[in-house]
């Protein structure tokens, strides 16, 4: 159900993502019979975060090559001495959901999976300096705590997403050098996204003319197309 079927089609990172959680992870927790009590409905969040931070590490190699540690060991949200988070580029609030994703020159390979959009806490996504992350950019419409998304300096192409810029509270957005092509959906980015300020598209193959009347109508300090 996570996964629309993905995760019972053998090798896909999403049927990896749920072995791991039926047979290889350190917490292993059980999903709940139900979910009528507070306990129950806790620890089917965190199977699901769980999830989509598993498919996320087959889907994209995190720890590839060594650049990112910790991953898929133990709790995603404890500490280690001073070194910070045990898995590198997670930090969680204090009740334990994943708020910030910070993966930089991680030798990523592979697709951002759809998955992602699983952690509805998340204010900050950053993934950027990966040339040999490919694919398009999910629909992450459920991500409604964004505050900052920073997908640059990839190889990902197709259209910018209408979820995109339906995220209404986000103030920072940097899509920049990629491959990604199509229009800019100013109306619609106008609408929904009056708190944004920066905005940087450049070193891409879009499209399309910009009318200023509309983005009047946003808190936008920054543009950066070119």
């Amino acid at each position: 159900a996570l996964s629309d079927g993905k995760s019972s089609s053998v090798g896909t990172p999403q049927f990896k993502a749920r072995n791991w959680l039926l047979f290889d992870d350190d917490l292993n927790l059980h999903l709940p019979y139900s979910g009528e009590n507070r306990e129950d409905s806790e620890v089917a969040g965190r199977i699901q975060q769980r999830f989509a931070l598993a498919t996320m590490y087959y889907s994209m190699g995190v720890g590839e090559g060594g650049a990112v540690k910790g991953w898929l060991e133990g709790d995603e949200c404890r500490f280690v001495s001073d070194y910070g988070r045990a898995w590198d580029g997670v930090d969680c609030n204090e009740d334990g959901k994943v708020r910030a994703i910070a993966l930089d020159a991680a030798n990523l390979q592979g697709t951002i999976p759809q998955e992602i959009a699983l952690l509805t806490d998340v204010e900050n996504l950053i993934i950027k300096n990966n040339q040999n992350l490919v694919g398009e950019i999910p629909h992450i419409g459920k991500l409604s705590q964004l505050r900052q998304l920073g997908l640059y300096g990839n190889n990902l192409g197709g259209n910018i997403p209408n979820s995109v810029f339906k995220l209404a509270h986000l103030v920072y957005l940097n899509l920049a050098d990629n491959k990604l092509i199509g229009e800019v959906n100013w109306e619609e980015m106008a609408h929904h996204q009056k708190k944004i300020e920066r905005l940087i598209l450049h070193n891409n193959f879009l499209e399309g003319s910009i009318d200023f009347h509309i983005l009047a109508k946003t808190s936008l300090l920054l543009l950066v197309l070119r």
